[in-house]
């Protein structure tokens, strides 16, 4: 089994601009997400790759949902209990980890909204 904790997917996101916008990521194969982490502006959380945080310091809202994606997959689950609230966005950041159903079910399909 790989690395616990492997980082799956870095990118800086544009802030939504209504409530149905969402940021569509395909998995090359179907993984498990455990955590997510909202990286603060100028944070680079990960030594070994360059890449830094643009998470400006404001509210923040976020739900994450997925799936295994084909013909017979169904449709998204969510993958935390209720939307993730984040009122003021400081370094350092934290991980958060997600509910046990969550991290143990293979996604390949991950919407964040």
């Amino acid at each position: 089994m790989a690395s616990e904790n492997q980082l799956l997917f870095a990118e800086t996101l544009a802030p939504n601009t209504t409530p149905q916008t969402v940021h569509e990521v395909r998995f090359e194969r179907p993984c498990l997400v455990r955590a997510f982490r909202v990286v603060c502006e100028g944070e680079f959380p990960h030594s070994e790759i360059s890449f830094e945080g643009r998470t400006a310091p404001t509210a923040l809202t976020l739900e994450l949902f997925g799936c295994r994606h084909g013909a017979k997959a169904g449709l998204c689950t969510a993958l935390l209990a209720e939307p993730h609230r984040r009122q003021n966005l400081t370094a350092p950041s934290a991980i958060y980890a997600l509910g046990e159903a969550a991290a143990s079910t293979p996604i390949d399909y991950l919407v964040i909204r």
